[in-house]
């Protein structure tokens, strides 16, 4: 590990107390990316492949060069995957989303590695949690606090999520809540330019803020987690 920023992953039913670790298959045992302590971490979702036609140039472009990308789900083949991977040279995990599993009519997407229901990442000592559908906003019955417990086993420091097409970067109680949107079907709208994410690790805390691939800059100023 470069800098003193690792990156490492463990299921959700694994207790902190006892950890398992698992990385992805193109880092195993290789150090990443990092240079003066930080990580940065494409965020990716709502992809739609082949209804929303392939990816645009633009998507790849702006995250070619990031240790690390998270697919937040609703991909439908697991070929985006690789698409990701060899375009932007970084390792890539993803979340099933309702399409993935045979939503619509559509086909289940087949098992793969990099494919989990959810997926906690370590990076430098953060907790990043990702879950398709994190089902926010709160209600009495389902907060924060029980939708962590019951997706990571406990509380993350950041909680990536997608389903919804809709970008968001916003803080609750210390967590950093991340929304890519969609890069195809941003808002739910027809196919056009729309948005992915990002999030920067350093001495131990994250900010993340959203990209707009139409104006090829950020959409406002990066949040962070403290």
């Amino acid at each position: 590990m470069l800098a003193g920023v690792g990156l490492n992953c463990e299921p959700s039913t694994v207790s902190r107390k006892t950890p398992t670790t698992n990385y992805p298959p193109s880092t195993t045992n290789s150090p990443l990316p990092t240079a003066n302590s930080s990580l940065r971490i494409g965020l990716i979702g709502d992809t739609h492949y082949p209804e929303a036609g392939p990816l645009w140039d633009e998507a790849y472009d702006a995250l070619r060069g990031v240790g690390l990308i998270l697919h937040a789900g609703d991909l439908h083949v697991v070929e985006v995957l690789d698409w990701l991977e060899q375009r932007c040279g970084a390792p890539v995990l993803a979340v099933r989303g309702n399409g993935d599993d045979g939503g619509a009519g559509r086909p289940i997407c087949p098992d793969d590695p990099r494919l989990k229901p959810v997926q906690l990442v370590d990076a430098g000592g953060l907790r990043i949690g990702m879950v398709h559908d994190a089902t926010l906003p709160e209600q009495p019955h389902r907060t924060l606090d029980h939708i962590m417990h019951h997706h990571f086993g406990g509380r993350v420091d950041v909680l990536v999520h997608g389903d919804t097409h809709l970008p968001e970067v916003t803080r609750m109680r210390g967590v950093l809540l991340v929304n890519p949107g969609s890069p195809v079907f941003p808002r739910n709208l027809s196919r056009q330019l729309g948005t992915v994410g990002f999030i920067e690790v350093r001495d131990g805390a994250a900010q993340a803020w959203i990209h707009d691939l139409g104006a090829g800059r950020p959409l406002r100023p990066p949040t962070s987690n403290l």
